[in-house]
């Protein structure tokens, strides 16, 4: 529901010719107002990336055999595709899935895995979970229950201990829901069907065969269409919940058919170098910046990397390397790529660095163009060795947008030397983030989106500088550096003494 009121008049009357309902009044009208709109907005959900729809009900629950173990020795499998919003970077939270089984109350297991799309069905197998929480939605006969499992993938256990995370750009993706094995041979699991209608493909299914390790499962495919076989045309029922940021910049993807990169490696010494590439924001907005990925050729195991964000000189980053930097950031997933290279007789291989920044918030950048650098630390061994890839786009002639890269090699330095050049070449790297209201009076500074950013929280550190002289927001009516009802509330106090 949209509520629309305006108010007209002409002239400013005295403001004993006014009749002055009371503020008390007003703010019951208000709420009055609010509550009726309410019932229409507590239906969004924000977190809510797919939602494929709620089970039938029990009278009328169906399911496709997805199962691992118990009574399908070899394994069966069910999916069905969903889709992330093109042009963003989408942070996954959790996945539930609705499953009938008939494993006993409390050893009801399961595993959720998601994979990419190739041609209307899955494709490489990219996460797998297995931790989760159940919620039983219902009695079916012969002992079977409709239950709700839900993955959250911060919960899910990881080879370092590090916080599990999952990270998707747009696209079109598969999820499978699969019952595991209580140790009973006669426990079954089916991925339920949803009660909406079919959105995408129809789901897909997969029989296991006989494998040489009896412990893994082994599936040579193809995937066939459900829709022939046996639950029609209809999709299963789960959700996707996360958050999305949109990206704000790609130099293309990193350059594994002809490797290569510049020097980057962080260290107080004389190994101390950089490669950057350089990106812009719109004049026009202010951006939070919430994720930053980059490709690092290197020699190392269990290497960490830093992200550095520096001001813009012209053609190079502003100030020395590592120490100018206006934000740095620590990677929080590091993820091997299938690619090597061999640099001076050293073999390096290829990794995806990732910097998930979607609940730190202290890198907060104005409209202008700015360089990031990304490096792995100095591990102090003799033979470390890392590189920041080249990128790579289809156009050979074409592989600069602004500037070409720029590079800070150890003995420039050394030697008081700075950033150089590097004509025809870019690194690769994408960042994302999202706009900023601007919301706060000129040269507030503080807390302002564009008025400094000293310190900040979480990985973020450094600043940039004050305010940036726009104009206050004109629905802030109250000049408190916020946009809420009170501005309501005093514009009206104002229109009732004579004009505000």
């Amino acid at each position: 529901m949209r509520l629309v009121f305006s108010v007209r008049r002409t002239g400013c009357p005295s403001p004993s010719s006014l009749l002055r309902p009371s503020r008390r009044a007003l703010t019951l009208a208000l709420l009055a107002l609010l509550a009726l709109a309410a019932p229409a907005r507590a239906q969004i959900d924000d977190a809510c990336l797919w939602d494929n729809g709620d089970p039938n009900a029990p009278a009328l629950f169906d399911g496709q055999l997805s199962m691992l173990g118990g009574g399908v020795p070899f394994g069966a499998k069910a999916a069905d595709d969903f889709t992330l919003d093109e042009g963003s970077i989408h942070t996954i939270e959790s996945v539930s899935v609705v499953m009938s089984t008939n494993a006993l109350p409390g050893l009801e297991k399961a595993k959720v895995e998601i994979y990419s799309d190739c041609n209307g069905c899955p494709d490489r197998l990219l996460r797998k979970f297995t931790v989760h929480h159940t919620e039983t939605l219902g009695a079916l006969g012969d002992g079977y229950r409709i239950v709700r499992f839900t993955f959250n993938i911060a919960e899910q256990p990881t080879d370092d201990g590090s916080l599990s995370e999952l990270i998707l750009p747009g696209g079109t993706y598969w999820i499978t829901g699969v019952g595991r094995t209580d140790g009973n041979d006669q426990t079954l699991a089916y991925f339920g069907t949803s009660r909406e209608p079919v959105k995408g493909h129809t789901p897909k299914k997969i029989l296991g065969a006989p494998s040489m390790d009896p412990a893994e499962f082994f599936f040579p495919g193809p995937w066939l269409d459900t829709a022939e076989c046996c639950i029609g045309c209809a999709d299963l029922s789960f959700r996707v919940r996360g958050r999305s940021c949109k990206v704000l910049y790609a130099s293309g993807p990193a350059d594994l058919s002809s490797p290569g990169g510049i020097v980057s490696e962080f260290s107080e010494g004389v190994r101390d170098s950089r490669g950057a590439g350089d990106f812009a924001i719109s004049p026009c907005h202010t951006v939070r910046v919430c994720y930053i990925e980059g490709c690092i050729y290197t020699n190392c195991v269990g290497f960490s990397a830093i992200a550095e964000i520096y001001a813009n000189a012209c053609h190079t980053p502003a100030g020395s390397p590592g120490r100018s930097a206006l934000f740095t950031a620590k990677a929080t997933s590091i993820e091997p790529l299938d690619s090597t290279v061999v640099v001076n007789g050293t073999r390096l291989s290829a990794y995806r660095v990732r910097f998930n920044l979607f609940d730190d918030g202290s890198i907060v950048l104005p409209g202008g163009g700015y360089w990031l650098s990304i490096a792995v630390y100095d591990t102090f061994s003799n033979g470390e060795r890392a590189l920041f890839c080249f990128s790579s786009r289809c156009r050979p002639a074409c592989q600069v947008d602004f500037n070409p890269a720029a590079a800070a090699d150890a003995l420039s330095l050394a030697s008081g030397g700075t950033w150089s050049s590097l004509p025809g070449r870019e690194v690769s790297f994408l960042i994302a983030g999202e706009r900023i209201d601007r919301m706060y009076t000129s040269g507030q500074g503080g807390d302002s989106p564009t008025g400094g950013n000293s310190g900040g929280s979480g990985t973020g550190s450094g600043g940039n500088g004050g305010g940036d002289g726009g104009a206050a927001c004109i629905a802030d009516f109250n000049r408190d550096g916020r946009l809420w009802v009170d501005d309501i509330f005093d514009y009206l106090d104002a229109w009732f003494q004579g004009c505000p």
